[in-house]
């Protein structure tokens, strides 16, 4: 397993951690995507709306489209979310 911290809004930070995961191990077999964030009452509150479906939304988007290309026969895909407390 390769762990690395990136931002699910941008997919170079994705594709950098991805290579980095090949370059250690040669496959991708699972891709784990669990991005969220509860911004629903930050200021203002527009932009509050928008950093959460820039991350819980498109950076999960983001981080299966980077895997897709590298999963094999028997990969899976693996993509949580949960509700704003």
């Amino acid at each position: 397993m390769v762990i690395a911290q990136a931002d699910v809004r941008d997919v170079a930070q994705l594709c950098a951690a991805l290579e980095a995961g090949l370059a250690e191990f040669g496959k991708l077999d699972i891709v784990v995507a669990p991005a969220g964030v509860a911004g629903m009452k930050g200021q203002p509150p527009l932009q509050a709306w928008c950093d959460v479906i820039n991350t819980n939304l498109v950076g999960t988007i983001n981080a299966i489209q980077v895997a897709l290309p590298h999963l094999g026969e028997g990969a899976s895909i693996i993509a949580t979310g949960s509700p704003p407390r």
